[in-house]
């Protein structure tokens, strides 16, 4: 039998009929399933938690998002602001230690529900909320 490095990864959305204001979405990869619950929907603020850790995710104004893992910031996402035929694009800036599928699966998050009706350019304001937390513009990664 031969060997892949094949990984799965899959995002949905999960509606609690007794909450449905609190949308949490389930994210899997591979085997593992984990729920990204949201901590302040208005200011972007989400958070995914597993056994040893808490993965703290947030939106900030316009295009920039945060991924904090047990209060230390390990990667920062930047999407551009057209896209041409549904084609999105992001900038994902991360420590080397952070789980590439994990990165990848934070990325589906931030466009699950996106729909650009076949249009041949897409203009995407971003997030107009109050960011619960600033966007660091000085973070790099400490590979």
């Amino acid at each position: 039998s031969q060997e892949t490095n094949d990984i799965f990864i899959k995002i949905k959305r999960r509606f609690k009929l007794r909450k449905f204001r609190k949308n949490i979405f389930s994210l899997q990869i591979d085997n593992q399933e984990f729920d990204i619950k949201p901590v302040s929907i208005l200011k972007g603020y989400w958070q995914l938690q597993d056994a040893e850790s808490t993965y703290d995710f947030y939106l900030h104004k316009g295009h920039c998002y945060s991924l904090i893992l047990n209060n230390i910031q390990v990667a920062s996402f930047r999407k551009k602001f057209i896209s041409f035929f549904n084609q999105d694009a992001y900038e994902i800036k991360a420590n080397k230690d952070i789980s590439i599928p994990l990165l990848i699966g934070f990325a589906l998050f931030l466009n699950i529900g996106d729909e650009a009706d076949g249009n041949a350019i897409t203009f995407d304001i971003g997030f107009l909320g109050h960011s619960y937390r600033e966007f660091d513009q000085r973070w790099q990664p400490n590979n």
